[in-house]
């Protein structure tokens, strides 16, 4: 009896010390770090989606197109033929992980922006910009401050004929990443990659409206072809909004998903599984990591950009319904960081 009882005292201290430990920034960086770590190498690798691509802009793009090592420096019509190549192979989604807040040269800029316009399907990155504001009453004394954020989108002409706008920070937590917002409240908006998983999967959308109303709920009309981004942004509140009212609804729309005599077509029920897993979730999350660098599908960018030094055998695989998203993957360079 007496050494069961210690055991209980020791595991009970231990549970405490851990929790305490768990709630300090020293224990925060512990599990990420080192825990979390040691769990994926447990677990293993998993197979990545195969609905995602990445078009990788590394060291070497610039001399495969003929153009600067640095794609800042690049005409923006490169990016226009590229989206037209990712379009005609039928993405579903192209997603710039790029900066295109100034303006450069008009006439490449004119030529991007109606390749965008054209396609239907790309969605951009807003920069999230902020400040520490000081709170000053009206007598003139400073009794504090607070962090304000904003939204910086691209250049007009991209802006307003981009499918889908949103920011993407990342928590700073060292040298690595281990967590993303899927919804930023400080600013009011979905992420960018959260656009570009509702852009992706708006045809099963309807089937989503339908099974909210088999609820009890509402939701908005399903968007038209020709909205653009900030219509997706506002249809995106909405939605989020209808899951916050209800906390019980993404597992009530989830049973019903598991009911295999559903009037609802089999390739559409992963897409409305993960719609539900992003409305229903919180803002703040964790990533599952599917294995090391490079698990994700990737064609270099110079591949899929109309150059003509590409070998016409090159063997690209089937772009048909998927996302693609551009941007720096450097697979060989140490130096890159996570930010």
């Amino acid at each position: 009896m007496r050494r069961g009882l210690k055991g209980l005292i020791a595991a009970t201290g231990t549970a405490a010390v851990g929790i305490l430990l768990v709630l300090t920034p020293l224990g925060t960086n512990f599990e990420q770090n080192v825990g979390l770590s040691w769990l994926f190498k447990l677990r293993g690798s998993i197979p990545a989606p195969n609905g995602v691509v990445v078009a990788a802009i590394d060291d070497q793009t610039g001399s495969h197109l003929g153009l600067s090592k640095l794609p800042r420096e690049w005409p923006r019509s490169v990016h226009g033929r590229l989206v037209e190549n990712l379009a005609r192979r039928g993405a579903s989604a192209i997603v710039f992980d790029l900066d295109f807040q100034l303006p450069k040269q008009a006439e490449a800029d004119e030529a991007f922006a109606q390749s965008v316009a054209n396609s239907g399907r790309v969605i951009l990155v807003e920069k999230l910009d902020g400040k520490r504001q000081p709170l000053i009453t009206s007598s003139g004394k400073r009794t504090g401050s607070v962090w304000v954020e904003h939204l910086v989108p691209p250049i007009p002409a991209l802006a307003t004929v981009a499918k889908g706008l949103g920011p993407f920070p990342v928590p700073k937590t060292q040298v690595a990443i281990h967590q993303f917002w899927a919804f930023k409240r400080s600013v009011g908006v979905p992420t960018m990659p959260s656009v570009a998983l509702q852009i992706h999967a708006l045809s099963a959308y309807p089937y989503l409206k339908q099974l909210i109303e088999k609820t009890g709920g509402t939701a908005s009309q399903p968007l038209e072809s020709s909205v653009r981004a900030r219509e997706v942004q506002k249809f995106m509140r909405s939605l989020r909004l209808v899951f916050s009212k209800n906390p019980k609804l993404g597992g009530m729309l989830k049973a019903m998903l598991a009911n295999k005599n559903l009037d609802v077509p089999s390739d559409k029920i992963p897409l409305l599984q993960a719609l539900i897993g992003l409305y229903e979730g919180e803002d703040h999350r964790y990533l599952n990591f599917y294995g090391p660098p490079g698990s994700i599908a990737t064609i270099p960018y110079h591949l899929l950009a109309d150059d003509p030094n590409v070998d016409p055998g090159a063997n690209l695989p089937d772009l048909t319904g998927k996302v693609v998203f551009v941007g720096f993957s450097d697979l060989y360079d140490p130096g890159q960081p996570d930010r």
